[in-house]
């Protein structure tokens, strides 16, 4: 299996992650702040764009605008939700890009089954179904794209605690075109990915460590067990990574990151070098008292100022978790 084959199954695994996001029972988590807006400055102060977001009742995102410098619309983003809370629909439209709605359903259990993209006509581009077991965990999930007829074929198994164990994709013979087996710790934590040929020969395997359940340490390595690729995480004492270095085979370095932290931990400059210590990027960030992310400055390799993104929060609660908000306001 090649590079090309590991990243789109990467992308597929992404995609189906945020696709089932709301397949369980909500977990009600409230925070008393949210962001209201932010806008996006280039290096000389320029305005490049601001977004706006409004809220429900529910106190969840229900529309995202994004204007330009002149004020005009560029991008309109509504959410709809279900009475339990959960997503129901998503519409984007704008100049550039064509009008599309997605459209999530739910069994009588509240469990995610189907998510439906439309166009302007209401002509369907794409589906996604899920088969769920009695706890929700999707065991299958089948996708086709009107686009080149492509289709998309998934069968999950879980163990006893819900984490997922063996993931096999099938073509349209129901054979198998691989399959992959997860591994985890006594906390949980994935400690290895291995993905198989349908005869069950290693392809690939990314191998994890922990060090006090923080990741330390990660390994691709090929059918043989060699080291391809390794990432080291040297950890602070608030056990966060203050570098992150990537080797080659060969134990030679390919880039690095040093990552600095404020008094209260958050990360504040994050400086990526490639394998000679020379600059890529820089990127710091500002926070407020309640360590809300209000300012964020990307820096170019000669540590001139690239863009500025300054963020607004307001004392309103936002009844979702951090993940489930930036996937869904980020995304689109």
């Amino acid at each position: 299996m090649n590079t090309m084959k590991h990243t789109t199954l990467i992308l597929i695994s992404l995609f189906f992650i945020l696709s089932c996001a709301t397949k369980n029972e909500l977990i009600s988590t409230v925070t008393e702040q949210r962001l209201e807006s932010f806008s996006v400055s280039d290096g000389s102060g320029n305005l490049i764009q601001s977004v706006s977001i409004i809220y429900n009742d529910l106190n969840k995102p229900s529309e995202i605008q994004a204007n330009s410098t002149e004020g005009d619309l560029l991008n309109r983003t509504t959410m709809e939700y279900t009475e339990s809370g959960k997503l129901a629909t998503i519409k984007n439209s704008s100049d550039e890009l064509k009008y599309i709605k997605t459209e999530y359903h739910y069994d009588d259990s509240d469990f995610l089954v189907k998510v439906l993209s439309k166009n302007e006509t209401e002509s369907i581009l794409g589906s996604s179904t899920y088969i769920n077991d009695e706890k929700g965990n999707p065991v299958e999930w089948m996708s086709q794209y009107r686009r080149g007829n492509e289709k998309i074929h998934f069968i999950m198994e879980y163990d006893d605690q819900g984490q997922l164990i063996k993931t096999s994709e099938l073509d349209e013979k129901e054979e198998t075109i691989y399959y992959s087996v997860s591994q985890y710790d006594e906390s949980g934590n994935e400690i290895s990915y291995t993905i198989y040929s349908p005869e069950g020969q290693i392809d690939q395997q990314l191998l994890s460590f922990y060090r006090e359940n923080v990741l330390s340490r990660t390994e691709i390595r090929d059918e043989t067990g060699l080291i391809l690729y390794k990432t080291v995480y040297e950890l602070n004492e608030w056990k966060k990574p203050s570098r992150i270095t990537s080797y080659n085979q060969y134990e030679d370095i390919n880039d690095y990151v040093e990552i600095t932290y404020d008094e209260r931990g958050n990360e504040h400059i994050r400086k990526s070098f490639d394998h000679e210590g020379n600059l890529q990027e820089k990127i710091v960030k500002e926070y407020d008292s309640e360590n809300n992310n209000r300012e964020m400055t990307i820096y170019d390799e000669k540590d001139k100022i690239v863009s500025v993104t300054r963020n607004v929060f307001v004392n309103k609660p936002l009844n979702m978790t951090e993940e489930e908000f930036n996937a869904l306001v980020f995304t689109f």
